[in-house]
């Protein structure tokens, strides 16, 4: 299994957090959607069992929706490791237990 670091930004200040020096910068990258595609496309050549997303804080990614989605359309379950809000719950829980 990879884990994807879909985005580099996080909110929270974790002391334990081995990207901390990283997180004071105030540039932030995230993958784009096409490198995302391309992600699930290797996942599938080299055959995964499924993609487990990570960051920074995964779901601020500017577009952590449609990531669950083109990941779970290809037929991966996920994991996301990542702080979980009203919004973001939404977009997982449908695939817990699937």
């Amino acid at each position: 299994m990879l884990q994807i670091m879909l985005t580099d930004y996080c909110n929270q200040a974790c002391p334990y957090c081995f990207a901390k020096e990283k997180l004071k910068s105030s540039a932030t990258t995230e993958l784009s959607l096409s490198d995302v595609d391309y992600l699930i496309d290797l996942h599938r050549e080299w055959g995964l069992p499924h993609m487990s997303l990570a960051g920074g804080e995964p779901t601020l990614h500017s577009h952590f929706e449609d990531v669950v989605t083109r990941i779970e359309a290809a037929g991966f379950p996920s994991c996301v490791s990542g702080w979980p809000t009203p919004s973001t719950t939404t977009t997982v829980r449908p695939s817990i237990g699937s």
